[in-house]
């Protein structure tokens, strides 16, 4: 018998069946947070009441500059933690079995999914679950839709441009960043947006002035509309049409 109680063999990413002697534990808790996720989302809630309900999910204060958007979806809630001056817009989705940490002084768009849990392949073990960590790193930026994938860290003040799939870690950034899948910060300044372009990019950080400014629902101006992201082989491309 493992002598770790589930929740630590879980958050060491240690592959937990449903058929597992201690699952329901980690049932029961599921269904606690259901039952307060109803509550958030059924009829207005203010800040305030949003605050004392997510404190209720998460079983940890949170201060009184974080503002929590409805709706607001978890599948845990136990494993969340944020920092102050922290900003979740609607229809956010937090799978935190994993894990998350976000930062002071975060922006989180609408509609993003931060997924700490995944499934093995193998068919025959694919009701099992095995998590890895998110860190959101103080002063960054999600915008609208994005995806962050298990055991991912967004760095410090990087921005996540609206629909990316992020799977890889964003490095920090001193000014902002733009991640597209299997993207993230560069460093040349003479770096731009070319009006058609099949290669694979990296975004610098050269002042914000000098670039199209991205906002949470994309870029701005029908010039600076976001490439979509297509793959090719192992590799993600950014396509300007």
């Amino acid at each position: 018998m493992n002598a770790r109680d589930i929740f630590e063999r879980e958050r060491a990413g240690e592959v937990i069946a449903i058929t597992d002697p201690d699952y329901a534990k980690i049932a029961a808790l599921i269904t606690e947070a259901q039952q307060i996720v109803a509550e958030m989302n059924t009829g207005y809630r203010s800040p305030a009441d949003m605050r004392a309900l997510f404190e209720r999910l998460t079983g940890v204060p949170v201060d009184a500059s974080f503002w929590l958007m409805q709706p607001f979806y978890t599948d845990f809630g136990k494993n969340i933690r944020v920092g102050r001056n922290v900003f979740v817009n609607h229809a956010c989705e937090f799978m935190d079995r994993g894990g998350i940490t976000i930062g002071y002084d975060v922006l989180i768009g609408p509609k993003v999914n931060l997924v700490t849990i995944n499934h093995p392949l193998d068919p025959a073990r694919r009701r099992a679950t095995y998590c890895a960590p998110i860190v959101i790193e103080r002063g960054a930026w999600l915008g609208a839709a994005v995806s962050v994938m298990p055991g991912v860290t967004i760095g410090e003040n990087a921005v996540v441009a609206a629909n990316a799939v992020v799977t890889k870690d964003v490095p920090p950034t001193p000014s902002w960043a733009v991640c597209r899948p299997a993207s993230s910060a560069g460093s040349s300044p003479e770096k731009t947006r070319p009006p058609r372009c099949t290669q694979q990019h990296e975004y610098d950080n050269s002042p914000a002035q000098d670039h199209p400014a991205p906002c949470a629902g994309g870029w701005r101006g029908a010039a600076a509309r976001p490439a979509r992201a297509r793959h090719t082989g192992a590799k993600h491309v950014d396509d300007h049409r």
